[in-house]
């Protein structure tokens, strides 16, 4: 099953999955930020609880306010550009990928077609042999008669 999940690889590209964890040093001021948060949050401060029960939050513009005061970037990543933005990934690579993908479909085809022509053996051994035609212009024995069928 969770082979059938994984997405279809591209060439010259390892995987979709998510990067690796950075291996650069992290910010120490960051790293502050977070632990004394996160010991906030052991000793039981919900956040949430305690933005939902000031007054001023019930300001329908209080979310841009934050956005503006603490120069909040609301659609930052910490991953790079080469990782988000695989250059396999943009549509003119994956154009000139299947546009290759088709040369070789063509390619493998040219040299497998059959001559479906009027005059081929194939075609007029096959309507030989079945007896479909009609001198009566009726119909064929056990067929039953429609209403478009000729009558004699």
């Amino acid at each position: 099953m969770r082979k059938a999940l994984e997405p279809y690889p591209y060439p010259n590209c390892e995987s979709f999955k998510i990067p690796a964890s950075s291996t650069k040093p992290v910010d120490p001021i960051i790293q502050q930020k977070v632990d004394h948060f996160y010991k906030l949050k052991a000793e039981g401060m919900l956040f949430n609880n305690n933005i939902m029960k000031m007054k001023s939050f019930r300001n329908p513009n209080i979310y841009h306010k934050f956005v503006d005061y603490l120069g909040l970037e609301e659609v930052g990543t910490n991953f790079t550009n080469e990782n988000i933005f695989p250059k396999q990934g943009f549509y003119d690579q994956i154009s000139r990928w299947q546009n290759d993908l088709e040369e070789e479909k063509i390619n493998r085809n040219k040299n497998s077609k059959v001559n479906m022509s009027r005059n081929s053996t194939y075609l007029t051994d096959k309507f030989q042999s079945s007896g479909s035609t009609s001198t009566s212009g009726g119909t064929s024995h056990g067929h039953k008669r429609r209403r478009w069928d000729q009558r004699n």
